[in-house]
């Protein structure tokens, strides 16, 4: 009977053993999910009000939210002995990322002071993926792309005869990226990403006899991943 009691459990201890022991393979479709907060911001804004530039009027904006997303893509490894997976993915992100500042000047004796609000509410992403297996369950992986991101503003001043400027304009950028996923099963994956876009172009608001240029625009999301891969 002792003898049965420990091969029984030897036999339960290795089932277990193997139901976890995935190989280092990452490869195939896959579909992935994102939510976490992320930290926009606008490089310079140079405003003008009345057809003068505002002294001072050059101004950095910063703001924050909340950031989601899901993309699909594919994995391939390059063999098992060398378990580099290469591939890429595609998707669409939300964001409630906003910012909102102030800046004050002379002009003609009097003090004026610009507002400028942003955010940029929705992007889309292509990238390519690079990851390496450091366990049988862990893989770090990089990657590097393009964003193409809708960015709003809206500047007002309270200089007398003046009114609200705005803009709405998608732009493109570089993206940048790292994370790390760990399977929890033969399909699903659950990890952490960080997504960097660096954007490049200059966007002009105008209107009511206010006109300002944006520009060096960044947007920085830090994730939680869901993926689930097709076997």
């Amino acid at each position: 009977m002792k003898k049965l009691f420990t091969t029984t459990f030897l036999l339960s201890a290795a089932l277990s053993s193997a139901a976890h022991s995935y190989p280092k393979d990452f490869s195939g479709p896959f579909v992935m999910g994102s939510l976490g907060g992320n930290y926009a911001s606008v490089g310079a804004s140079a405003f003008t009000a009345g057809g003068a530039p505002l002294p001072s009027g050059t101004t950095t904006n910063n703001g924050g939210g909340i950031s989601g997303g899901i993309a699909g893509g594919y994995l391939h490894k390059i063999s098992k002995s060398f378990p580099l997976h290469i591939g890429g993915k595609l998707g669409t992100t939300l964001s409630s990322a906003s910012g909102s500042e102030k800046t004050s000047g002379m002009m003609g004796g009097n003090s004026t002071t610009a507002k400028h609000k942003f955010s940029s509410p929705h992007a889309l992403q292509g990238a390519a993926l690079i990851g390496y297996p450091i366990t049988n369950t862990i893989m770090p992986f990089v990657l590097i792309g393009w964003e193409n991101a809708l960015w709003k503003h809206k500047v007002t001043t309270d200089m007398a005869g003046t009114g609200t400027a705005k803009s709405s304009k998608r732009q493109n950028a570089l993206l940048v990226g790292a994370g790390a996923i760990k399977k929890v099963s033969q399909n699903a994956s659950v990890g952490m990403m960080y997504e960097g876009s660096f954007h490049f172009d200059e966007q002009k608001s105008k209107g009511g006899g206010v006109t300002a240029k944006h520009k060096g625009a960044q947007n920085h999301k830090f994730m939680t991943v869901v993926m689930w891969t097709f076997k």
